[in-house]
């Protein structure tokens, strides 16, 4: 009675934090292992970059160098890379959020910690949702530190490399060979893929990364289908065409807003659910 009434009161970040340190501190080797293993694929693929591309730092470009006045020729190559690995782990990192559940051990310790479902639900967000991000632009770091160590080491001119900073990166996206829209779209899309994986975690504990994948692919496949066929079996649409077409980075968040939160809703509801059919 005295844990229910406790966990019962109004939201307690003291009590999130309390539940984050536990859960930290039993997984820390898993957590650590994970990060270790991300930061080092970075690291790997910033030395496959400088490899790869170590002739566009060739004396016969030198002329071509100073059109780049402080950018590094590399750059873009770098952002690419990284944008695929942002994906990619952004993902495995969600689908992690609930997979300790599938262990009878795990919810039961999951069931009798004082805390509340929201505050439980927070903490594992923060640790795979934001602790990723600032994971993973660390290793974004330690990539670009290696890319330079490996291009000083090997390039003809090495001193036309820099370090990608914020401000260089910034500067990439919104440059004049970059179409602007359509970047800062790719940069911010990972976010509803975090929410759709994570909302999979909590439905599937085991193998969570493999079987949102599936199951997203064959929606994502059912609905091009469906579209395609409508669109085709309307026949001209030019009719259907506005004057006052809304703009399309409009649509794009109006959607990344509504999926990211119908998921994160959808997710929290599951997760009470569990909580109240493993006390029955």
């Amino acid at each position: 009675m005295t844990q229910t009434s406790s966990t019962s009161q109004i939201f307690s970040l003291s009590r999130a934090g309390m539940y984050m340190r536990k859960y930290v501190k039993e997984q820390w080797r898993t957590l650590l292992l994970r990060s270790a293993l991300m930061v080092g694929v970075m690291a790997l693929c910033g030395l496959l970059v400088a490899f790869a591309n170590n002739y566009a730092y060739d004396s016969d470009r030198v002329e071509h160098f100073l059109e780049w006045n402080d950018r590094d020729p590399l750059w873009g190559d770098m952002i690419a890379t990284m944008l695929v690995l942002l994906y990619v782990f952004s993902a495995i990192s969600a689908s992690m959020t609930f997979g300790g559940l599938s262990r009878k051990e795990s919810r039961l310790g999951e069931l009798m910690f004082p805390a509340s479902q929201a505050e439980k639900f927070l903490a594992r967000w923060l640790i795979y949702i934001p602790g990723f991000v600032v994971l993973f632009f660390l290793g974004l770091y330690v990539a670009d530190v290696m890319r330079l160590t490996l291009t000083h080491a090997i390039a003809e001119n090495p001193e036309y490399a820099r370090l990608l900073t914020y401000k260089a990166f910034c500067q990439q996206i919104n440059g004049e060979y970059v179409v602007v829209t359509p970047a800062k779209m790719g940069l911010t899309a990972f976010i509803g893929v975090q929410a759709v994986f994570m909302l999979g975690s909590i439905f599937w504990h085991r193998n969570s990364f493999v079987k949102t994948f599936i199951c997203v692919s064959l929606l994502a496949l059912g609905y091009f289908f469906v579209g395609y066929f409508t669109v085709e079996s309307l026949g001209n649409t030019d009719y259907m065409r506005s004057s006052t077409q809304i703009p399309a980075w409009q649509i794009y968040y109006t959607v990344l807003a509504i999926v990211t939160a119908f998921c994160y809703v959808v997710g929290f509801m599951r997760y009470r659910e569990m909580d109240i059919n493993s006390r029955m």
